[in-house]
């Protein structure tokens, strides 16, 4: 088993487990009984990429997937900024996760036109939000930011830098 200790936010000691390719969320040793941590952190963000990853397999069987890229406005140590994304299942269905991400993002629900004939995914690059992150860990070991949610720009919005280029494979 692979752990990272690491400071809550209010300072606590974490541990973070890896087991067997599962990312497990940040917990907190408590006299013996681990409590999940809320280390949340609400970030500002800009949209950079939208990635159609097209079909791949799940537990479920085929799905489309969509990959969203974001910039956030904390930089790294080399002065470029921060990425995070989420990968979804390209689905508008009302119980899809991606649905409610889009609908919290552009502050009002999809209409009919968006549903029955597809939303435009590149519309969302350069858009500004607000990411809700948690600490996670890969399935390879490496820690992240989690994005747990997407909702609309609430401070003065980000600018892409630019910077950003997407890996090949």
């Amino acid at each position: 088993m692979f752990e990272t200790t690491a400071e809550c936010v209010d300072g606590a000691p974490l541990t973070i487990p890896e087991d067997a390719g599962e990312v497990k969320p940040v917990v907190v040793e408590e006299a013996g009984s681990p409590a999940e941590c809320v280390a949340e952190a609400t970030l500002a963000g800009v949209c950079v990429d939208v990635v159609d990853l097209g079909m791949k397999e799940t537990p479920w069987g085929l799905k489309p997937k969509l990959k969203l890229v974001f910039e956030l406005a904390q930089e790294k140590a080399n002065g470029y900024r921060v990425n995070a994304s989420r990968t979804y299942t390209l689905s508008l269905h009302e119980k899809s996760a991606l649905r409610p991400a889009l609908e919290r993002w552009l502050g009002r629900p999809l209409n009919e036109r968006e549903l029955a004939s597809g939303f435009s995914y590149r519309t969302l690059m350069g858009r500004p939000c607000t990411l809700t992150v948690v600490p996670a860990l890969s399935e390879s070991g490496h820690a992240y930011q989690k994005i747990v949610s997407i909702g609309a720009a609430t401070e003065a919005a980000l600018k892409p830098s630019g910077a950003y280029r997407r890996w090949e494979n």
